[in-house]
C-alpha cells in the first residue's frame, strides 16, 4: 500500500510538472505570436494573443504594458490608461519605462495629480535625472502651485540642463502668475550672464512684445542684431515691420534673413509661407512684384538641396502660373532624387493643366511615383485618367476596384474627398466600358457620401438621359447643378438634354441657348444638341446651321453629315 501512495504521489508530481511546462510553453508561444503580429501591424491579432497571455499570468506587468501600448496605437486612450494602471499595480521593481509611459497618458487625460505622484516616484528612483524635476515643476504649474514649481526648478542641476532653459521656465511661471515684474527681473538676470549672443535679447524682445511695449522690444532686437549670431533676430525684425505696415523695412530684413547662413532652412520655409499667405490676405504685393519669389530664391541659393524649399519654389511658380518653369524644375529634381510624394503630385497637376497635356509623359511620372507610393490616392486617380484617355476603360476599372479592395480609406476623414474623386472616375470608367449597372450603383454610393457633388450629379443625370432611363430622377439631379451654378455651360447643356429626352422642347431650347451664351470656348457637343433640339421643334434650317458648326469643331462626328443631308 505504501508503494501505491508513493506511485500516486510521483504521478501527481509528474502531471503537475507537465501542466507547468505546458502552461509556460503556451505563454511563450502566445507572447511570440503577439510580437510577430505586432511587427506585421496586425494589432487585433496581437491584442488577442497578449490577452490570452494575461489570462495565463495575471501577475505580469509586461503583458498589460504591451496591451496598453497596442491600445494607444489604436487611439483607444481610455483602454490604454486602464491597462497601464494594471501594469503599475503588478510592477514590484518600479520599472521607470512603465512609469514614464504612464505619466504621458495621465498628462494626456489632464490627470496632473496622478502624473505628479508618478514623477515623485521617478525622482526617488533616479535622483540624478534632471528631466524628472523639470517635469515635476511643469506639473506643479498645471496644478496652480507656483511655489512648488519654482522650488523644483531650483533643484535642477545646470550641468545636465542648460541654465538658460531653467531661467526661461521661471519666466513662463511668472507670466502664468501674472507677475510681469519678476519675469522681467529674471530676463535681465539672463542678460547679465550672457551679453555675447543674441538669444537673451530675443527672449527679452518677445517678453516686451507680449506686454505691449513695442518700443523696448524693438530696442532689444537691434541690440541683439549687434551681437554674435545676431542674424537670429532678422525674422523678428521683419515681423515687427510687417505688422506695422513698414513694407520697405520688412523687405530689407526678411531678405537678409533668407540669405542668412545661420537660420535653418525649415524656419525660412515656414516664414515665407506665412509672408505669402499674409500678403495674399492683405494684398500687400501686386502681381508684378516678385518679392516673394526673390525671398524663396534667396533661401534656395543658401540651401540648394533642401526639399522643402525646392517644393516651395515649385509651388509658388505654379501659383503665379509659371508652369513651364515648374515642369522644368520638377523634372530636374525628380531625375536626381526620390523625394516626397508631393513632388510627383505637383508635377502631375501642372502637366494636367497644360493646354495640351502630354499624356505619355504624365503616365511615365505617375508610374514612377506609384513605384514608391503605390497606394497614394491622387497617383492612382491619375493613372485611371491615363487609362481613360487611352480609352482603356477596363484597365481603369480593374485598377480602381483593386485599389478599393486593398486600401481602407477612412471616409470620415480628410480622405473623403479623395475617395469621392476616385468613385467619380470609377463610375465613368464603368459607363464607357459598357457596365451601366455598376456605373449607376457607384454613383449611388458616391452621392450617399456627398449629396452635393455636382460632377457626379451632372454625369449621372446625363448618362441616364442618354439611355432614356429614370428621366424624372435625372431632371431632379440636373436641376440641382444648374441652380448651384447657373452659368456653367456643361450643367446647362445636360439639363437641356434631359428636358429634350422628356420632350419638353420649349424649356429645353431656353436651357441650351443659355448654355451657348455661357460658353467660354466652343463645344461641338453643345452645338450638336442645339441642332437636335431645333430639329425636334421643326426648325430644320437653323438645326443644319448648328450641326455644321459642330462638324467644323469635330470632324470625327461623321454621322452629322447624314443629319445635314437629310
Amino acid at each position: 500500500m505504501k508503494y501505491f501512495f508513493i506511485l500516486l504521489y510521483t504521478l501527481h508530481s509528474i502531471c503537475s510538472f507537465a501542466q507547468m511546462v505546458d502552461t509556460e510553453s503556451l505563454f511563450n508561444y502566445l507572447f511570440l505570436d503577439a510580437l510577430k503580429n505586432k511587427h506585421k501591424e496586425q494589432y487585433n491579432q496581437a491584442l488577442q494573443s497578449y490577452s490570452n497571455c494575461y489570462k495565463l499570468d495575471d501577475k505580469s506587468s509586461l503583458i498589460p504594458f504591451e496591451i496598453s501600448r497596442l491600445y494607444l496605437a489604436a487611439n483607444q486612450y481610455e483602454e490604454a490608461n486602464l491597462w497601464i494602471d494594471r501594469a503599475l499595480a503588478n510592477d514590484t521593481t518600479h520599472n521607470t519605462t512603465y512609469i514614464k509611459y504612464a505619466t504621458s497618458l495621465k498628462i494626456y487625460f489632464g490627470m496632473y495629480e496622478n502624473a505628479k505622484n508618478l514623477y515623485l516616484n521617478l525622482v526617488t528612483t533616479e535622483p540624478e535625472e534632471p528631466t524628472h524635476k523639470l517635469m515635476l515643476a511643469r506639473l506643479y504649474s498645471q496644478l496652480n502651485k507656483p511655489d512648488s514649481a519654482h522650488m523644483w526648478l531650483d533643484r535642477i542641476s545646470t550641468d545636465r540642463i542648460p541654465w538658460l532653459t531653467i531661467q526661461l521656465e521661471h519666466v513662463d511661471l511668472y507670466e502664468r502668475e501674472l507677475n510681469p515684474r519678476k519675469a522681467e527681473k529674471v530676463l535681465y538676470n539672463i542678460l547679465k550672464h550672457d551679453q555675447i549672443t543674441a538669444e537673451p535679447y530675443i527672449y527679452l524682445s518677445k517678453y516686451y512684445f507680449k506686454v505691449k511695449d513695442d518700443k523696448k522690444a524693438l530696442k532689444m532686437l537691434f541690440k541683439g542684431l549687434e551681437k554674435e549670431k545676431g542674424e537670429l533676430v532678422l525674422f523678428d525684425l521683419a515681423d515687427y515691420y510687417l505688422s506695422n505696415k513698414d513694407i520697405d523695412s520688412f523687405k530689407k530684413y526678411s531678405l537678409q534673413a533668407c540669405r542668412s547662413e545661420l537660420l535653418p532652412a525649415n524656419s525660412k520655409t515656414e516664414k515665407i509661407k506665412f509672408y505669402l499667405s499674409y500678403s495674399i490676405e492683405n494684398k500687400i504685393f501686386s502681381n508684378e512684384d516678385n518679392f516673394i519669389l526673390n525671398l524663396i530664391n534667396a533661401a534656395v541659393e543658401k540651401d540648394p538641396d533642401d526639399e522643402q524649399l525646392n517644393y516651395l519654389l515649385a509651388s509658388y511658380l505654379s501659383y503665379i502660373k509659371e508652369n513651364v518653369k515648374v515642369i522644368s524644375l520638377m523634372k530636374k529634381y525628380l531625375s536626381n532624387h526620390n523625394p516626397d510624394v508631393n513632388y510627383y503630385t505637383l508635377l502631375i497637376y501642372t502637366l494636367l493643366n497644360a493646354d495640351n497635356p502630354d499624356w505619355p509623359y504624365i503616365e511615365k511620372v505617375v508610374d514612377k511615383g506609384l513605384n514608391f507610393y503605390y497606394t497614394h490616392n491622387y497617383l492612382v486617380l491619375v493613372k485611371a485618367l491615363c487609362y481613360n484617355n487611352q480609352k482603356d476603360f477596363s484597365s481603369s476599372v480593374t485598377l480602381l476596384t483593386k485599389f478599393f479592395e486593398d486600401v481602407d480609406i477612412d471616409k470620415s476623414s480628410n480622405d473623403k474627398q479623395s475617395y469621392v474623386d476616385l468613385l467619380n472616375i470609377l463610375a465613368e470608367s464603368y459607363y464607357y466600358s459598357g457596365d451601366t449597372a455598376n456605373c449607376f450603383s457607384t454613383y449611388d454610393k458616391l452621392l450617399s457620401l456627398d449629396t452635393s457633388n455636382f460632377l457626379a450629379l451632372n454625369n449621372y443625370s446625363y448618362y441616364l438621359s442618354l439611355l432614356g432611363e429614370r428621366l424624372d430622377e435625372a431632371e431632379k439631379m440636373s436641376r440641382i447643378t444648374v441652380q448651384a451654378e447657373p452659368t456653367n455651360s456643361t450643367y446647362l447643356d445636360t439639363y437641356a438634354w434631359v428636358l429634350f429626352k422628356k420632350k419638353q422642347y420649349s424649356l429645353s431650347l431656353i436651357m441650351i441657348e443659355s448654355a451657348i451664351n455661357c460658353l467660354k470656348s466652343e463645344s461641338a457637343e453643345i452645338r450638336e444638341h442645339y441642332g437636335d433640339i431645333l430639329s425636334a421643334m421643326g426648325r430644320n434650317e437653323d438645326a443644319v446651321v448648328q450641326w455644321k458648326i459642330a462638324y467644323s469643331l469635330d470632324t470625327s462626328k461623321q454621322y452629322l453629315l447624314e443629319k445635314i443631308d437629310q
